[in-house]
């Protein structure tokens, strides 16, 4: 009999003037009985791919929302102040696993590279140029150990 895997994520992103917008994915799929004790990284492979394809669509999802609509003769006054998104709450912690395993100093890189001190205040493109720019640099340190 086969066993059945539900895994779902749900975002919630602020709005100007205090609104904000959720969106959430939730999907339910069958693996064989046997395959958490018998494959028990196969199984954590499945279920991550579910969590990364659900994440996936909820994010997109959330930019479709907030992305501007056409207000005020194609002038979304509200959007144009609203500036750019935060970074996600999977960024944030992606940055901090990060610079935690391989001894980054994440208070250094945030103040060279974007003037700010704390991990939360990057936007969603911020995080990701941080990330980049340290797994490569984790990656050269550990070699050289």
């Amino acid at each position: 009999m086969p066993m059945k895997i539900s895994v779902g994520i749900s975002k919630k992103a602020g709005l100007p003037d205090y609104g904000s917008v959720g969106a959430s994915c939730h999907v339910e799929f069958e693996v064989a009985q046997g395959l958490l004790e018998t494959d028990l990284p196969e199984f954590q492979e499945r279920v991550s791919q579910a969590y990364a394809a659900c994440s996936h669509a909820v994010d997109g999802e959330l930019s479709r929302h907030s992305s501007p609509s056409p207000k005020n003769n194609g002038h979304d006054q509200s959007q144009a102040q609203a500036g750019p998104r935060a970074a996600t709450e999977s960024q944030v912690r992606a940055i901090h696993t990060i610079a935690r395993r391989h001894g980054v100093d994440l208070a250094g890189e945030l103040q060279t590279r974007f003037g700010i001190y704390r991990v939360e205040d990057l936007d969603i493109r911020q995080a990701s140029e941080l990330i980049d720019a340290i797994k490569p640099q984790t990656e050269v340190a550990g070699n050289g150990r």
